[in-house]
């Protein structure tokens, strides 16, 4: 894609299951959160708030919170250093102090690309009593999403901005350990890469769930304390972010009838999806009636 292909989006970077990595998107897609029909869920639906978690959150045991420990971080500066890198060890500790700091301060926005995914009505879009299909999906413009995302405590003496990098998950039978040189170069593109081998590389068990995150990493500079700030928490986004709403087969009436109401007034598309017996999957129906394919 050349330079002047896709949409542009300030601060962000995109970077496919491929790797490769653009401050461009060639076809934003709408992307979409499972959830649950629960008081939480339904209350940032209606204050337009999304939630950046931090890695440790997480229960993948090969999430970077979980296997880049000392021993990892060592190994790569080893390579650093066979690399020509500094071999002071004050520019390692600094080195490894911000790695530490990308590992515990980063927030993180789980995604799917469809939401026809029987496994996440499954996982995610159940009700209260864990069954499948009783709970909803959100479908994003990511593009609309980044129009306007800021965190709901923002502290007066930020001065850098909030970078936001949308990493494909990539599924591998293999760790690729990230390269420290890169994660610690101030040049934002550079990263994204570094940032999928770190936040968004998952074992190919995982594939079925066809994931994308958005990542937000912490500042940079670390003093002084006050014009620090962690890239997880809670966030609002634009109005017009949300395109779509998928209502899940089973979905509680009255649930459904919250969603509708605090969607009154928006461009908002209503989709249910619904389970297809000769295929054991599922299908998505506008509110026409039509089945999508």
């Amino acid at each position: 894609m050349s330079e002047d292909q896709g949409v542009f989006v300030a601060n962000t970077v995109f970077v496919d299951q491929t790797g490769t990595t653009s401050c461009r998107w060639a076809d934003p897609p709408i992307l979409y959160k499972y959830r649950q029909p629960s008081l939480r869920s339904l209350e940032s639906l209606c204050l337009e708030q999304i939630w950046f978690a931090q890695p440790k959150t997480f229960n993948d045991p090969f999430e970077s919170s979980k296997f880049m420990d000392e021993a990892v971080i060592e190994e790569m500066l080893r390579k650093w250093r066979e690399d020509g890198g500094p071999l002071d060890k004050e520019k390692a500790k600094k080195a490894v102090d911000i790695i530490n700091r990308e590992i515990d301060e980063s927030g993180i926005f789980c995604l799917c690309r469809t939401a026809d995914n029987l496994a996440m009505w499954s996982y995610y879009g159940k009700g209260e009593d864990e069954v499948g299909l009783k709970g909803f999906a959100v479908g994003y413009d990511l593009v609309r999403l980044f129009d306007d995302l800021d965190p709901l405590k923002k502290g007066n003496r930020e001065c850098t901005p909030r970078n936001r990098y949308v990493l494909e998950v990539a599924y591998r039978s293999e760790l690729d350990v990230p390269n420290i040189h890169t994660l610690i170069d101030s040049v934002v593109e550079k990263k994204g890469l570094e940032f999928q081998k770190m936040h968004a590389t998952k074992a190919t068990d995982f594939a079925h769930e066809g994931e994308v995150r958005i990542v937000i990493p912490p500042s940079v500079y670390l003093p002084p304390k006050e014009k620090a700030w962690s890239g997880h928490g809670a966030y609002r986004h634009a109005r017009g972010a949300i395109r779509e709403i998928v209502f899940g087969e089973l979905i509680e009436p009255v649930h459904e009838e919250m969603i509708r109401k605090s969607m009154a007034g928006r461009d908002v598309v209503f989709k249910r999806a619904i389970r297809d017996p000769k295929t054991m999957g599922i299908v998505l129906e506008s509110e026409s009636g039509r089945n999508e394919t």
